[in-house]
This record gives C-alpha cells, structure tokens and sequence, in this order.
C-alpha cells in the first residue's frame, strides 16, 4: 500500500493539472464573455448547463455522480460571475 506521503504528491500533481485547466478555461471564458456582448447574448443559458451536466454524468463513477453535479454547478457559477466581471468592465470602459 502506498504511504500517505506518496498519495499527497499524487494529489499535488492532479491539483497542478486542474490548476492549468482552470486557467486555459477562464482564458476561453473571458473570449465567450466578449462574444456575449458583442452579440448582446445573455449570461444565463440553463439549457445548455444543463445538457453539459448530463452530458458528461457518465463519465463520473455512479457513487460521485452528485459530487461532480455540485462540483460542476461552482464551476458554472464562477464562470458566470466572471462573464459579469468582464462585461461590467468592458462597458465601464466603454463609457469613459
């Protein structure tokens, strides 16, 4: 069996790599943000929150399936609160 300090570093490594997958993410969504008001599209679109967290259900272990349901909806929800962020901003700037 493998000691705890060596799953410690299984899980900073893991960490490391949802940490640059959040970056690359949050680089996309502040491009979708700048689509979105452009477009004048609106930050909310349930149905698509919805399909990608059925979407990918599956690929989650049944036993974690709720986990990754509360997992993905923070992500949505601090993806949106930058969309907001962003576009406040751009507006701001906009006005100046």
């Amino acid at each position: 069996m493998k000691n705890l300090i060596t799953l410690r570093q299984k899980i900073d490594t893991i960490d490391e790599q949802i940490i640059s997958l959040f970056n690359e993410r949050m680089k996309t969504i502040k491009e979708v943000s700048f689509y979105k008001l452009i477009n004048n599209l609106p930050i909310n679109d349930l149905t698509r929150e919805n399909e990608l967290i059925e979407k990918n259900k599956h690929l989650v272990a049944n036993d974690l399936s709720n986990y990754y349901q509360q997992l993905y909806k923070e992500i949505l929800k601090i993806s949106k609160d930058y969309q907001i962020k962003l576009i406040e901003e751009r507006k701001t700037d906009d006005i100046k």
